[in-house]
């Protein structure tokens, strides 16, 4: 589901007792059991500032939410990308609770966050970010350089 408004979230998806958020939906012969979709409110948001090797704003970084989950990390929607302002802030909206990193490159292809052997070394360059329902967290990135890598 997209387009919801803000603050917004898919909390879960099922059909007959299947979890279709996680597992997805299989559509073979006859007519699945109806889908029961529940949608909160209640979604996270995550702000913060991105400092480079001199400890001043990065500007322009780009900045990446990534789950901690597995399971998720195969799933775009889970996800969240900003580029910092002037002032090196970011904020990241309608964020699914879970367990995350936040991680904020100079330079960066995009969607190169979601292969592991890229995160690999750099996995502990990232901010850990723990998003309850409506939680409002605020973290500090350092700035992964071109040359990092």
């Amino acid at each position: 589901m997209t387009n919801l408004p803000d603050g917004f979230f898919v909390k879960s998806i099922r059909s007959a007792n299947l979890d279709v958020l996680a597992g997805g939906l299989e559509i073979a012969g006859q007519s699945p059991a109806p889908l029961e979709i529940l949608v909160s409110p209640n979604a996270g948001e995550v702000t913060g500032t991105v400092l480079d090797k001199a400890q001043k704003p990065a500007i322009q970084a780009t900045v990446v939410l990534v789950p901690e989950d597995k399971a998720r990390r195969e799933k775009p929607q889970y996800y969240r990308t900003a580029t910092t302002t002037l002032a090196g802030t970011f904020t990241f909206k309608d964020v699914v609770p879970g367990e995350y990193r936040v991680y904020a490159w100079e330079d960066v292809e995009y969607g190169a966050w979601m292969d592991p052997d890229f995160l690999k070394p750099v996995e502990s360059r990232g901010e850990k970010a723990s998003a309850a329902e409506s939680a409002r967290l605020s973290v500090q990135v350092n700035l992964i350089s071109a040359d990092a890598r």
